[in-house]
């Protein structure tokens, strides 16, 4: 079987989902810890395979700009959660995450956030890229916060929550880039 590998990390492997990752889709989706930041509940077993297979029927759209790719270990190959690449225009795209909780504190959330900059920025050539977060998610948080500029915040009326919203530019991640050398 052929695994469509969109980018890789130290550790990490970020791949489109395959059939073998739905038991796992659906165990992270429908954890309340893991969702309380985006839907406030877990979601039950047929939404997640709902989703799941309307994600799997969109990599063959070719209109689609909203991707949901795998985070795999590298090392032992487990599903380790998802990350969001949405194009929502002009080249500018979103970027997010969700990870098993398993693998909390454990560095992850940097290193996907860390692969998906370089890959918006380095082969999609995107012109800018965003994340929202909510304000009590402070892990997440301190990860968008070390990456990209603080915009606003807004009231989110669906989740009755404060958020906020990040973005970087193409000319700001490569003057960064630069100055790291």
């Amino acid at each position: 079987m052929h695994i469509s590998q969109i980018f890789q990390t130290n550790r990490l492997l970020v791949r489109r989902l395959i059939v073998d990752d739905l038991l796992d889709f659906s165990d992270l989706h429908s954890d309340n810890d893991v969702m309380f930041f985006t839907e406030t509940n877990g979601i039950d077993a047929a939404k997640s395979l709902l989703d799941f297979n309307r994600i799997i029927i969109q990599y063959n759209t070719p209109e689609n700009n909203f991707w949901i790719w795998a985070i795999v270990n590298k090392s032992n190959q487990d599903f380790i959660g998802i990350c969001v690449f949405s194009n929502n225009s002009a080249k500018e795209i979103e970027l997010g995450y969700r990870l098993n909780k398993k693998y909390w504190r454990l560095g992850i959330g940097s290193e996907v956030f860390n692969g998906l900059l370089k890959h918006a920025f380095e082969t999609e050539k995107a012109e800018s890229v965003f994340a929202e977060s909510d304000s009590f998610n402070i892990a997440s948080l301190k990860i968008i916060e070390k990456h990209l500029n603080f915009v606003s915040e807004y009231y989110n009326t669906e989740l009755n929550r404060l958020d906020f919203l990040y973005k970087l530019s193409k000319q700001e991640y490569f003057q960064l880039q630069k100055n790291c050398i």
